[in-house]
């Protein structure tokens, strides 16, 4: 016969706040994502562009954070910029 372990009921809140917490980022990126999709849509960017091609051309604008320091960008190219300015988002800096 095996031994039946009961399962703490602390447990169970935990695992209950870990799924609350991934919705509320679930949701938060879908928030992100609509937002995404409307300026692509308004500046005409799905003739050239699916939302994983843009971001993949977003994607590779490095940050560099010192302690004490201001944040700073790595180079930003111009093809970023013109994204950024045709999705009405203001620039890094």
């Amino acid at each position: 016969m095996t031994a039946v372990r009961k399962v703490p009921p602390s447990l169970f809140f935990q695992i209950d706040q870990i799924y609350i917490q991934k919705r509320k980022i679930i949701n938060i990126g879908l928030i992100y994502l609509s937002y995404i999709k409307k300026c692509m849509q308004e500046a005409e960017l799905f003739k050239k562009y699916t939302i994983s091609s843009l971001l993949d051309k977003l994607d590779v604008i490095e940050c560099y954070e010192h302690p004490n320091k201001i944040l700073k960008f790595g180079e930003i190219t111009e093809k970023q910029k013109d994204l950024y300015k045709l999705m009405g988002i203001n620039l890094p800096t």
